[in-house]
């Protein structure tokens, strides 16, 4: 089991401010490090993933408990408009060193309000999704909680091209532990609010892709250590996400605190990046 920062990296790539504010004035405090390189590539991968990691050719038949990672795509009529489906996670898994504790609740309304927009057709849906991860060793702890809160309809009689509104994130904390004791930690919220985002499904992969739209974020981290304060060192950042002409590549846009902008171009598989 990998520890501390190398864990709290590859979680920053699930996407969970729970009360979001991606106002441009929320810009990137005046610190002598300046994070928008190494948190570029984790806010498009985050971002990517959360939507089209999960497309499917049918509503329900892929329904996972707390699948944080899917966007269900319509096609198959296994509910009724307005039908709710409620799934609880609460189970613990011992891992070599780790112990894993998994939490969540997912919610998952199925709706008529898409394309068909007909009362009879399920062609939309609203999902709401919450998964927190913790996992404890001898030497680290770190917790991980997703939040989704979605409104998918579909935008052609096909369920091929839908929009997408609403809001994601991830709370990430790492630490590292000398017995009891937290010796160095670090907190990372990560929020995105969805503003009419246009996608579509490949029909044979069943994979999805961007084609219009924008979605805010803001970032706020926490350092902690033995050469810091004892509330440790606080960073924000906001910005906006816009699409490249490239699959697979995002624009991520960040405020700065002197009125200015700094741009990369990342590719979302790899989360590598190429300041613009």
């Amino acid at each position: 089991m990998k520890q501390y920062f190398k864990v709290g990296m590859a979680l920053l790539a699930g996407v969970a401010i729970f009360s979001v504010s991606c106002k441009k004035n929320v810009s990137s405090t005046n610190t002598p490090t300046d994070k928008t390189a190494e948190l570029a590539g984790a806010i498009a991968m985050g971002f990517s993933q959360s939507l089209s990691a999960g497309f499917s050719t049918s509503l329900g038949s892929d329904t996972k408990t707390a699948g944080t990672t899917t966007i269900r795509t319509m096609g198959t009529q296994q509910y009724a408009c307005g039908q709710v489906v409620n799934t609880k996670t609460n189970k613990t898994d011992v891992l070599g060193d780790t112990t894993r504790t998994t939490q969540g609740n997912s919610i998952i309304t199925y709706m008529c309000n898409g394309f068909f927009n007909n009362n009879v057709n399920v062609d939309a849906y609203t999902q709401v999704d919450t998964l927190t991860v913790t996992d404890k060793g001898s030497k680290f702890k770190n917790i991980n909680t997703v939040f989704l809160n979605y409104d998918v309809r579909s935008a052609d009689r096909n369920y091929i091209f839908f929009t997408v509104t609403g809001t994601t994130g991830v709370s990430t904390f790492t630490s590292k532990l000398n017995g009891t004791i937290t010796t160095e930690s670090r907190k990372i919220d990560i929020g995105y609010i969805w503003t009419n985002v246009a996608a579509s499904r490949d029909t044979v992969t069943g994979k999805g892709n961007y084609t219009a739209g924008k979605v805010d974020f803001t970032v706020h981290v926490v350092d902690k250590s033995s050469a810091t304060p004892a509330d440790g060192i606080a960073t924000d950042y906001s910005g906006f996400i816009t699409l490249a002409p490239k699959v697979n590549f995002l624009y991520i846009t960040f405020y700065l605190k002197n009125g200015g902008t700094k741009l990369y171009l990342v590719n979302t598989l790899t989360g590598e990046f190429i300041e613009q």
